[in-house]
């Protein structure tokens, strides 16, 4: 029986021998009932039946201790596959640190420069096509009645000049399963309990106190989006940058310590890349 990051296990040494039954009396106590076969004993025989009982926080190491079946006890919704392996990374590095959060820092960087390919790919095909804008306009100004004809005149101009729309998404949708597989492994992990980062932040699993990590988070995601636009669209854009990030901040108060951490990692190390992408793109000055 799991709930959330305690475990309650019960695994008897006689396969099929038993039937547990779990019923919830109320809140606050839950009632296990363990139901064997029947057994014939004679007299003056000595029968022995062995079990093991475990109720403890999911601390992966112990629980594996206790059972190599017990693996993939934790279960991170659908994305076991990915979810396991970044667990195993965290705890990896956090034998050279010793700290969650340097740990936390450390990994999403590794994981952002692993994935820096497929950023490029994909932030290089949107720079491609924000520089097509002003052609893509003269034929929705040529053709504008006809929609067919604009959709096929652009999809010749992405031909001609050799893009293929689809890497914009791309890296995006490959890269949304390992942002939720880091949301639900810092979320469910009970190695950050208590565990503490620096200074006034001393349990990696709870809020920040002075909540100075979520107004970090905030100030990341402005960072981002105001590189991402050029002047015009900031003009035109501009409360919109405003207000979109603060839509979240209520959300991001309550959010864990260890999670906020990521989330200010992963936007830095998107700005720098996009910096990096977009400074070689025009220093070129071509499609390549």
């Amino acid at each position: 029986m799991m709930q959330r990051k305690f475990l309650t296990i019960w695994i008897s040494h006689i396969y099929n021998q038993f039937v547990i039954f779990v019923n919830k009396v109320n809140s606050s106590i839950t009632l296990i009932k363990l139901l064997s076969k029947i057994y014939h004993f004679q007299f003056y025989y000595l029968y022995k039946l062995f079990s093991n009982a475990w109720l403890s926080t999911i601390v992966k190491n112990v629980v594996l201790f206790f059972s190599k079946n017990l693996q993939f006890i934790t279960k991170y919704a659908k994305l076991n596959i990915i979810s396991y392996p970044i667990f195993r990374l965290l705890v990896f590095f956090y034998g050279f640190f010793h700290n969650w959060g340097i740990t936390i820092i450390f990994v999403t960087i590794l994981v952002k420069i692993i994935m820096y390919p497929l950023t490029r790919l994909q932030y290089v095909s949107t720079l491609h096509m924000k520089a097509l804008q002003p052609e893509i306009q003269k034929i929705k100004n040529q053709f504008c009645n006809d929609s067919r004809v604009i959709n096929k005149k652009i999809l010749s101009l992405y031909k001609f000049k050799k893009i293929n729309p689809f890497f914009s998404f791309l890296s995006i949708m490959l890269q949304i399963p390992i942002f939720l597989s880091f949301y639900y492994v810092l979320v469910s992990s009970v190695e950050l309990k208590n565990a503490p980062f620096i200074f006034w932040i001393t349990d990696l699993s709870s809020y920040d106190p002075y909540y100075v990590l979520p107004i970090c988070v905030i100030l990341s995601i402005l960072l981002t989006q105001y590189h991402e636009l050029s002047y015009n669209n900031i003009i035109k854009k501009k409360n919109f940058l405003c207000i979109m990030p603060f839509l979240c901040t209520f959300f991001l108060f309550w959010l864990p310590s260890g999670l906020i951490l990521y989330y200010i990692t992963s936007n830095l190390m998107t700005f720098l890349q996009q910096w990096i992408i977009r400074r070689n793109f025009f220093k070129n000055n071509k499609y390549n």
